[in-house]
């Protein structure tokens, strides 16, 4: 026994153990340290993600209320056109876009206060509270958002602009607008560790919070102000209650810790931009170790499995350690022939070649991370799923990847350069891969380089948004803005292109003139809005009706167009031109009031020798004439 102690064979069991034991230890130390790591990198992305949640908040409420002023603005546009003020028309207007609106009110006053809703209901004074103060706003053409006003307590915002007639300034177009809405549409849960509440300039909450976790409730009591909460609080940091009051007056943002009764909370405060309203962004702290403690347990059953793991094969990697020694030293020497080739090139480009060695399996980087490292690779590293799963491939430029690995790794191909998003240095950035030999050399090598792509890609870029716009642009200029249709000049240009390509064709051709019967009575009995809606249906019944070939168009008013193309049978197509003059027939009921509106469609048959836009228009004209003077709602095809 005694010699068993002294020999070789208890010296080497001794050190392994000994070994295992650091290693252990060692993964404790470091399993501890992660925690710590793991838990600041938690707050640190908890901390943006309120930053980034403040801002959402923020720009949502601008959008929905920027959005309000410009229906206002819409209906103003309309009102504009009436000649005094109260008129039955311009209150049936206001009541049809109060209809057609998700404002909880809509009206008009003067300037003195005197007013009515879209309800039906008179003020004789709007809100004595804040009447003087809209009106300074009014008279200076400007908006006015009032601050929240409770009513059957649901928060509600008031805003006001000028209701100009023949282009003056008579009096006010206001609006009610329920905020709970904007609050909806954010759609934070009961049960979200983030919240928000807004304040006005005296500290009052604005806003009810559906959050669980939400300190104060107490919307709408003047008494309990943020102010009054915030003296309750500890801080960290040399915060307090009195330098966060100084910040918001002076319309700063930034960001703070406090606890109330073991409870943590991490806030971020900004000026919301509306009035003097400020919004407060809150990460509740527990929200947090939800998070850790989640990690951690799945750490613990990982870091089990890991020490099993590596007293099990200690042993064969001692035996392996030799074996691994002989081919590190082999790969150093060719390491150091291969820098020395390639450190002259090295120093003067930012381009990083690389060698994929098929019969190491490996792909060799030279000037990377730094401009004097050399990495390898082996082929599982810089496999698809391995990039991604490291972040240095983003989820975009994963189908490129794939189809570069696979021509490249697994078939050994050359390939012509590829340009992908990806890792480059110590950021991402647009690379080109060029493979500059294939693997049909002796030792079964491929050589490449990266180059970085970002200044010529963002050209490219530029180049396809300048492009696309334009294309954008034609394409608009096209088109109908009411109704979607050819416009008048898009309309004359294409059925002039078809007249010249149809020549020499067999098929005969139809231009179609179609006038709505009684559309003047739904503009005067129901308003310009009913008659746009008219119209928009008419179009879509058209661009439904006819095939791809046929050019239709509106060129003007309630007269639409159509150029239908190569017509094989003249009855069949007169019995299409029946059932369309079925589906235009349709009744429109508004307020009790009823229009019929049908079609009259005068049609001018053209040869492949035929004429040009204007001869098809005037014929085409003249048989809807007759249709129109021999009772509406029919078809006549053009005759001598």
């Amino acid at each position: 026994m005694k010699r068993w102690f002294g020999s070789k064979e208890s010296k080497k069991v001794t050190s392994i153990i000994i070994v295992v034991a650091i290693t252990v230890a060692a993964q404790i130390l470091g399993f501890l340290y992660y925690n710590k790591r793991l838990y600041d990198m938690s707050l640190d992305h908890s901390t943006q993600q309120v930053e980034e949640l403040s801002m959402y908040v923020q720009k949502t409420f601008q959008l929905e209320l920027e959005h309000h002023v410009q229906m206002l603005q819409v209906i103003q546009q309309q009102l504009n056109k009436e000649d005094r003020m109260f008129s039955e028309e311009m209150v049936n207007q206001l009541k049809n876009f109060y209809e057609n609106s998700n404002f909880r009110l809509l009206g008009i006053s003067d300037l003195d206060g005197n007013g009515i809703d879209s309800t039906g209901d008179k003020h004789n004074i709007l809100y004595k509270h804040i009447q003087n103060h809209i009106r300074e706003e009014i008279e200076d053409d400007k908006v006015y958002i009032s601050n929240i006003i409770k009513k059957n307590n649901e928060p509600l915002v008031f805003i006001a602009i000028p209701l100009k007639l023949k282009d003056q300034i008579s009096g006010i177009l206001w609006g009610k607008f329920p905020l709970e809405d904007i609050i909806n549409n954010i759609n934070f849960t009961e049960d979200a560790y983030k919240y928000f509440q807004i304040i006005d300039d005296k500290g009052n909450y604005l806003l009810p919070s559906k959050s669980k976790f939400a300190i104060n409730k107490n919307w709408g009591d003047s008494t309990q102000t943020i102010w009054n909460e915030l003296g309750k609080y500890q801080y960290r940091d040399g915060m307090s209650a009195e330098k966060i009051h100084e910040m918001v007056k002076k319309g700063k943002s930034g960001n703070f810790y406090f606890e109330y009764n073991g409870e943590g909370r991490y806030v971020n405060y900004r000026p919301l931009k509306i009035n003097n309203w400020y919004l407060f962004s809150v990460q509740v702290e527990d929200g947090l170790h939800v998070y850790v403690n989640r990690t951690w347990k799945i750490t613990i059953r990982f870091f089990i499995v890991l020490t099993i793991g590596l007293l099990a094969v200690f042993g064969t990697i001692y035996n392996l350690i030799y074996t691994m020694y002989k081919r590190i030293a082999h790969q150093h020497q060719e390491m150091q022939a291969i820098n020395t080739m390639f450190q002259a090139t090295l120093e003067q480009t930012k381009n990083i070649p690389f060698i994929i060695d098929r019969k190491q399996n490996q792909v060799i980087l030279y000037g990377y991370p730094t401009r004097n490292d050399i990495r390898h690779c082996t082929f599982d590293d810089v496999c698809p799923e391995k990039m991604l799963e490291k972040e240095i491939l983003p989820k975009s430029s994963l189908e490129t990847y794939k189809n570069l690995y696979k021509k490249i790794i697994e078939q050994g191909q050359k390939c012509e350069p590829t340009i992908l998003y990806s890792q480059f240095g110590e950021k991402k950035e647009w690379i080109r891969v060029s493979i500059v030999s294939d693997a049909q050399t002796p030792e079964g090598q491929m050589t490449g380089v990266l180059e970085g792509y970002g200044e010529q890609k963002e050209k490219d870029m530029q180049i396809e948004n300048h492009l696309y716009d334009i294309k954008i642009i034609e394409q608009k200029s096209q088109l109908d803005f009411l109704t979607g249709l050819y416009n008048r000049e898009t309309f004359i240009e294409k059925v002039n292109i078809a007249l010249k390509e149809n020549r020499g064709n067999q098929h005969k051709s139809a231009f179609l003139i179609l006038d709505l019967d009684y559309f003047k009575d739904v503009n005067d009995c129901m308003g310009h809005s009913m008659g746009d809606i008219v119209l928009q249906e008419i179009a879509n019944k058209l661009r439904n009706f006819f095939r791809k070939e046929d050019i239709v168009g509106r060129i003007g008013g309630d007269e639409f167009v159509v150029f239908a193309q190569s017509i094989q049978n003249i009855s069949a197509f007169e019995r299409r031109i029946k059932e369309l003059n079925e589906l235009l027939c349709k009744s429109y009921y508004k307020d009790g009031k009823n229009v019929k509106i049908s079609a009259s469609i005068g049609i001018m048959m053209a040869s492949s020798d035929c004429l040009n836009f204007q001869e098809l228009y005037e014929k085409a004209d003249r048989a809807l004439y007759n249709v129109k003077q021999s009772g509406r709602n029919g078809y006549q095809i053009y005759s001598k």
